[in-house]
């Protein structure tokens, strides 16, 4: 197995949260910026379909120690795996390409910022 890849995207937009209630074309807007985000990130030096399957886990950093459900992040991860799929990282989202995304907060506090760890999955 590879040894896993990591990405750190800074947050080009609101963090987009299951329990909100945004009208649909407001959702379909954040949803296409952390797409856009991602697949730029990785678009150079990588070879389409690097994986193909992989593990997901993306942990989410926030600016302050409020309580939250980091599982109600879902739809940013959702983007996120999505952009990796339009910069042929993955050949596709389904269950037998990827497992997770995984969910995970990351402490301490700092800077808002999500890091993606991208593993070979057998």
């Amino acid at each position: 197995m590879s040894e896993p890849i990591t990405l750190t995207l800074t947050p080009p937009c609101a963090f987009i949260n299951a329990n909100q209630r945004l009208h649909h074309y407001k959702r379909a807007e954040l949803t296409r910026t952390w797409r856009a985000l991602t697949a730029a990130t990785v678009a150079d030096g990588w070879h389409p379909y690097h994986y193909k399957r992989a593990h997901i886990t993306v942990s989410i950093r926030f600016a302050t120690n409020h309580r939250r459900d980091v599982g109600n992040f879902y739809p940013t991860a959702k983007a996120i795996v999505d952009g990796l799929v339009d910069a042929k990282v993955l050949a596709d989202d389904n269950d037998d390409c990827i497992t997770g995304p995984d969910l995970r907060r990351e402490r301490p506090n700092g800077p808002p910022r999500v890091t993606v760890e991208i593993r070979e999955a057998s």
